[in-house]
């Protein structure tokens, strides 16, 4: 069973939870103007246009990964082969380096 939390609501009155022109059951036009005079549309707009901004900046950066992604493993595929390929030339450049070596060796030994 589990317990419950209990929330504790402070009350509020109702005056100082609505704004004036909502505090009313009527809804008064002159009041609605009075706010929409007080916003300052300038803040609203810089806002506004800095969460547009964000919002696209995220979103390019997400699909640029997204597609860095899948380029990133068609190319692993392609050079898959090219890999081994070089893999196999290395060990056999190893080899090779190592039989030259014992066929110089004996000739420095000699001089």
């Amino acid at each position: 069973m589990k317990m419950l939390e209990t929330i504790h609501i402070l009350p509020v009155r109702a005056e100082s939870a609505a704004p004036a022109p909502l505090r009313g059951k009527k809804l008064d036009q002159h009041a609605v103007l009075q706010v929409v005079r007080k916003v300052d549309w300038k803040k609203a707009g810089l806002i506004a246009g800095g969460v547009t901004v964000v919002c696209a900046a995220a979103g390019t950066a997400s699909r640029y990964k997204f597609y860095q992604g899948i380029v990133a493993r068609e190319l692993k595929k392609q050079l898959a082969p090219l890999n081994d390929k070089l893999d196999a030339l290395q060990a056999e450049n190893r080899m090779l380096r190592a039989e030259l070596e014992k066929k110089n060796a004996p000739t420095e030994e000699q001089n």
